[in-house]
């Protein structure tokens, strides 16, 4: 029988590494959720100047040239305490930096097998011998990751759980074969 050629673990992390097409929208709800509290408990870790500049902004009462009261729009108020937060507190320098830290779905996931087919659809590939009763669970939240990672990088990623024990019947040799083993999910 012909030995399967091993594949190096960083031909399979390069593939996992989205991070170059990621968009920063997954970030938003827990980096919200930091802003947040962080406001809340008095701008730690600021700068003087920066404390200097949110009184003036938000903390002052100003007046337009026509003497109407003027204050700043709660969102105007958020993104300036984001960045902020991001730059001063959290000492973010880089989108790869922001995603790590923030990114809800896309953070330590690691598969069993990464494959990239002829379409260049990238696979996640997890094989399954006993099945618990997490193992749903597991697929379930595989999916969504894929789904996000498609949604998020415009390549897309599918999930295929394979049975071991139909695998080591079956033995198959191309990867479409593989599809063949897999439960209708």
């Amino acid at each position: 029988m012909p030995r399967r050629k091993k594949v190096s673990s960083e031909n399979q992390t390069e593939l996992l590494d989205i991070t170059p097409r990621l968009r920063t929208a997954p970030c938003v709800p827990a980096l919200r959720e930091a802003v947040k509290a962080w406001a809340i408990g008095g701008y730690k870790g600021i700068t003087d100047t920066t404390r200097l500049l949110l009184n003036h902004w938000f903390y002052t009462d100003h007046k337009l040239p026509n003497g109407t009261p003027f204050k700043y729009h709660r969102s105007q108020q958020e993104a300036i305490e984001t960045l902020i937060f991001l730059w001063e507190y959290e000492k973010v320098r880089s989108r790869k930096a922001l995603l790590e830290r923030y990114a809800q779905d896309l953070r330590s996931y690691y598969p069993d097998f990464v494959a990239v087919d002829e379409k260049q659809t990238r696979w996640i590939l997890e094989t399954k011998g006993a099945e618990y009763e997490d193992v749903g669970h597991k697929g379930r939240a595989a999916i969504r990751w894929c789904e996000n990672a498609t949604q998020l990088t415009g390549v897309r990623w599918s999930y295929l759980k394979i049975p071991q024990k139909a695998f080591q019947m079956l033995q198959p040799a191309r990867f479409r074969d593989l599809e063949a083993l897999c439960p209708v999910q």
